[in-house]
């Protein structure tokens, strides 16, 4: 069974988890003596948010990858015969798997330094320009910070690079032919740039940015929770919602597209699997959870702690409400008993139709009630279909 499933049945292990903040029942409340940032005896503890989010969970989703990226990189250069038998292969899927398995949660924290260096695009733009890649390949001459590899590169380049062929044996004999060391030469340099804008953004979170992140705690669109609050929710919509749902399906064209889910080239599509692990991002995100190796799962401050604390104050909506419109999405993908690419072609996409409705709806919820309850405001515009 391949690696990343362990840490997928680990996410639903916490999924579960309570977001009652009992365990931490001093926390959520500051006293005013205790803070330089102007908050009252009865404000919510913005800086132990802000402190659980960085140091427990973003740093360490940054450093899972930049390790990971650094060992599967450190494998493919040791292979110095440049090789792709069967074997090899499978082994360098696995650690696709296992690595990209890690950035589908990880990649909620785009802000700060990732922003600076607009890693997401650069690390996971789809659908594959298959044309761009394959004229880099060929003609051995590219720059991938370039625009126009944008599309080229990244998670979707390794994944058609190791199915580049109809079937295993077809992947073997394309890899080592005639092109094999230009093949090779491609992987080693998409695994490069990866393992640089990783490196780059965790040096960034380990140096200066931890500390201006947490004491941004001012209720404005530049203070870290409202940053955090507005990617929380765009992430939902764009990346998961319509990026890894309604687009497949046509909901702006009419056209039903499976070449436009995420994996088009595996013979494993892992579309499913990484919608579920995008979602699982945000309910780690929105209920403080993370994972201690050695004494398991954790919860620490973060939104849930802080729509309860408003929710007490004022009436508002609570994070059970949340909670169950997250879980009632990621529910939904789990259910679906074929592959995304299979409801596609068979089933005309009825069921990611039901996940894109219920997501939408969950979306809305956040951005109108929670939102308010927390005093945010929505600082981005997305246009679903221009």
């Amino acid at each position: 069974m391949r690696r990343f499933l362990s840490l997928f049945l680990l996410s639903f292990f916490l999924l579960n988890c309570s977001s009652d903040s009992s365990d931490f029942p001093d926390n959520n409340v500051i006293q005013e003596e205790e803070t330089n940032n102007d908050e009252s005896s009865t404000s919510f503890n913005k800086t132990g948010l802000l402190t659980n989010l960085s140091d427990n969970m973003i740093i360490p989703y940054y450093e899972q990858l930049y390790f990971k990226i650094s060992d599967f990189y450190t494998i493919v250069l040791a292979n110095t015969d440049m090789e792709f038998n069967l074997g090899t292969i499978r082994n360098y899927r696995d650690w696709y798997d296992f690595v990209n398995a890690t950035w589908q949660r990880a990649s909620i924290y785009n802000f700060g330094p990732a922003i600076d260096l607009n890693l997401r695009d650069n690390v996971n733009s789809y659908p594959l320009d298959v044309v761009q890649l394959t004229q880099n390949v060929e003609s051995g001459i590219y720059d991938l910070s370039a625009p126009q590899n944008t599309f080229a590169k990244g998670f979707p380049a390794i994944e058609y690079l190791l199915n580049i062929g109809d079937s295993d044996s077809e992947t073997e004999q394309i890899l080592n032919g005639p092109n094999r060391e230009a093949y090779y030469a491609y992987l080693v340099a998409v695994l490069e740039d990866l393992e640089q804008l990783f490196g780059t953004v965790l040096g960034e979170w380990r140096s200066s940015y931890r500390d201006t992140f947490i004491a941004a705690t001012q209720n404005s669109s530049t203070g870290s929770i409202n940053i955090v609050a507005n990617e929380m929710i765009r992430n939902f919509e764009e990346e998961i919602r319509f990026k890894k749902i309604g687009n497949p399906i046509g909901v702006c064209t009419g056209v039903l597209n499976p070449d436009l889910l995420e994996t088009p080239h595996s013979s494993f599509d892992f579309s499913k699997q990484w919608s579920i692990n995008g979602m699982l991002g945000i309910i780690e995100l929105f209920n403080g959870l993370y994972f201690i190796p050695e004494t398991g799962s954790a919860n620490g401050l973060s939104f849930d702690d802080y729509l309860n604390f408003m929710s007490d104050m004022n009436g508002t909506i609570n994070a059970d409400a949340v909670n169950s419109c997250l879980n009632g999405s990621t529910q939904l993908m789990s259910d679906v008993s074929i592959s995304f690419r299979e409801d596609i072609l068979n089933n005309g996409g009825a069921n990611l139709q039901l996940i894109y409705n219920e997501c939408g709806a969950c979306i809305n919820l956040m951005k109108d009630q929670m939102l308010s309850a927390l005093d945010i405001n929505l600082n981005y515009t997305y246009v679903e279909c221009n």
